[in-house]
C-alpha cells in the first residue's frame, strides 16, 4: 500500500554553510571558457552580508567542496585522480576550489543552472545584482539560514526549495512576487514564520507546492489578480498545526491529481472545491481530528486512492458517495472511528478496489459480511493492529482475493492457523498468506 512521501527533512549537516552551483548541461563556464556538463560546486560559507555594499563581502570565508562531473578530456590535475562515479563519458571527481572572499560569488558563470545556499547562519540579504546576467539559473535552494531575509529572485528561477529558515520573507515586495510568477515547484519547511497566507494566483504556472513544518501557516487562497486555471498538480499542506482554510469555489486548478493533508490539527472544514477536482487521483487526509465529513457532493470520481488515517471524528459513512467512485482501486483506513465494531458496512466501497488495508481500528470486533461480499475485485487484504477482531465474514472472504496480511491481531490469528484453525479453510484458497510476519503459504 502507497504512503505519504517522507516529511523529514534533510539531515546532511555540516559545520559551515555551503553554496552548492551546478552549471547548464553543454555550457561554457564563465571563468575558462572550456565545455562542461553538470558542473557542481559547494562551497563554505558563514558571514554576514551587507546589503550591496561589495566591501563588505572582502573576507575570507574558506574554502569551496566541489563535486564536478567533467568530460574526460578536461580533467586537469587541479581534480583528484580518483573518481568516485564512471561511465563511458564522464567521471565525477572531488575537488577543492580556494576563495579569498565573498565578492567572488559575483562572478558566478552565466550558465549556472541550479544554485544551493546551505548552513550561512549569518547571512541576512544578498547583493540585489548576485543573479544579473544567470539566465539559465532554474533552481535554488536555501537550507539552514537562520538570518536570512530575502534574496533578489532571478526571473529565470522555475523551482524553488526553502528549508529551516524562520526569518525569510517569500513575498517582501511587489517585484519579488513578479519575479516569481513563473515559478513550478516551491516547497517551504519549517521557515518563512511571517507566512500566514499564500495566494494561489500569484504563481498560475505553479504545479508542485508543499508547505511543512509552518505551524504559522494559516490559509491558502485566491486574490482574483489572476482568472485563468491554474497549473498545480500537486498539493501538500504537513505539519502546519495553524492551517484552517482553503479557498473557496472560484479556485480552478484542473490538473490537481495529488493532495496531502498531514497533521492539520487546526483545520475543521473540508474543502468544498475537491468535488470539482476532476484529474484527482490521490487523497491522504492524515492526523486531521476536526474534519467530520468529506465536501458536500462527495470526492470526484477520478479518484484512484484513497487513505483517511487517524482522523477522529472522520468515521466511515455512505454519505461519503464512495460506492460511486467507479475508479477507485486502492483504499487505507487506519486508527479513528471510535466505536465501529463492524466494517465496511454494505455499499460503503465500490466494486472496484483491489486492495484495502485496515489498520488501528480498536473497536473493531469483525469484518460485514455484506460489505465483503460486494468487494468481487479485492486481490490485497492487509489488517493490522486490530485488537479486538475475532471474526472474518460469515460467508468468507472474495474469491478474487490473493494476498492476505494480518499483522497484530492476537484475537483473530489462533483462528488462522493452518489446517486447524477455524477459518483455515475460508482462507487456503488464497495464494499468498502473511501472519505476523510469518509467511504461512506463498
Amino acid at each position: 500500500m502507497a504512503t505519504p512521501p517522507a516529511t523529514d527533512d534533510d539531515d546532511d549537516t555540516r559545520s559551515h554553510g555551503d553554496v552548492g552551483v551546478k552549471e547548464k548541461e553543454m555550457g561554457q563556464r564563465a571563468d575558462d571558457g572550456g565545455d562542461t556538463k553538470g558542473l557542481i560546486f559547494e562551497s563554505t560559507l558563514g558571514l554576514k552580508m551587507f546589503g550591496t555594499d561589495h566591501a563588505a563581502w572582502d573576507k575570507k570565508i574558506g574554502t569551496i567542496l566541489s563535486r564536478n562531473m567533467l568530460p574526460k578530456q578536461l580533467v586537469s590535475h587541479q581534480v583528484e585522480e580518483t573518481p568516485t562515479i564512471q561511465n563511458s563519458d564522464y567521471e565525477v571527481f572531488f575537488e577543492t576550489l580556494k576563495v579569498s572572499n565573498a565578492s567572488q560569488l559575483l562572478s558566478l558563470p552565466r550558465n549556472l543552472l541550479s544554485l544551493r545556499i546551505k548552513g550561512c547562519e549569518s547571512l541576512d540579504v544578498l547583493p540585489n545584482d548576485l543573479f544579473d546576467g544567470l539566465t539559465f539559473l532554474k533552481e535554488l535552494e536555501l537550507i539552514d539560514c537562520s538570518s536570512l531575509i530575502s534574496i533578489p529572485y532571478p526571473t529565470s528561477l522555475t523551482t524553488l526549495n526553502i528549508r529551516n529558515c524562520r526569518n525569510f520573507e517569500l513575498l517582501p515586495s511587489l517585484e519579488s512576487r513578479k519575479r516569481l510568477s513563473s515559478i513550478h515547484t516551491l516547497s517551504i519547511g519549517n521557515s518563512c514564520d511571517s507566512l500566514t497566507t499564500l495566494s494561489l494566483d500569484f504563481f498560475p504556472k505553479l504545479k508542485d507546492l508543499s508547505i511543512r513544518h509552518c505551524p504559522n501557516f494559516l490559509s491558502l487562497n485566491v486574490t482574483g489578480i489572476y482568472t485563468g486555471d491554474l497549473a498545480l498538480k500537486s498539493l501538500q499542506i504537513i505539519d502546519c498545526l495553524g492551517f484552517n482554510s482553503f479557498p473557496d469555489e472560484e479556485f480552478h486548478t484542473p490538473n490537481l491529481n495529488s493532495i496531502i493533508l498531514y497533521e492539520c490539527q487546526n483545520l475543521y472544514k473540508f474543502p468544498d472545491f475537491v468535488k470539482s477536482l476532476a484529474s484527482l487521483l490521490t487523497l491522504y487526509v492524515v492526523r486531521c481530528p476536526h474534519i467530520e465529513s468529506f465536501s458536500n457532493g462527495g470526492l470526484p470520481s477520478s479518484l484512484t486512492f484513497l487513505s483517511i488515517d487517524n482522523c477522529d471524528k472522520l468515521t466511515s459513512q455512505k454519505d461519503w458517495g464512495l460506492e460511486n467512485l467507479k475508479s477507485l482501486t486502492a483504499f487505507k483506513i487506519r486508527g479513528g472511528c471510535i466505536g465501529m465494531k463492524s466494517f465496511p458496512e454494505e455499499k460503503l466501497l465500490p466494486k472496484t478496489i483491489t486492495s484495502l488495508c485496515i489498520t488501528d481500528l480498536k473497536s473493531l470486533t469483525k469484518l460485514d459480511d455484506k460489505g465483503f461480499q460486494q468487494l468481487k475485485a479485492l486481490l490485497k487484504l492487509e489488517i493490522y493492529y486490530c485488537d479486538v477482531l475475532q471474526h472474518l465474514p460469515e460467508q468468507g472472504l472474495p474469491s478474487t482475493l490473493v494476498c492476505l496480511d494480518i499483522y497484530g491481531c492476537p484475537m483473530l490469528t489462533p483462528s488462522l492457523k493452518p489446517e486447524t484453525g477455524k477459518y483455515w479453510r475460508m482462507v487456503a484458497h488464497i495464494k499468498s498468506i502473511i501472519i505476523d510476519n510469518q509467511r504461512v503459504r506463498e
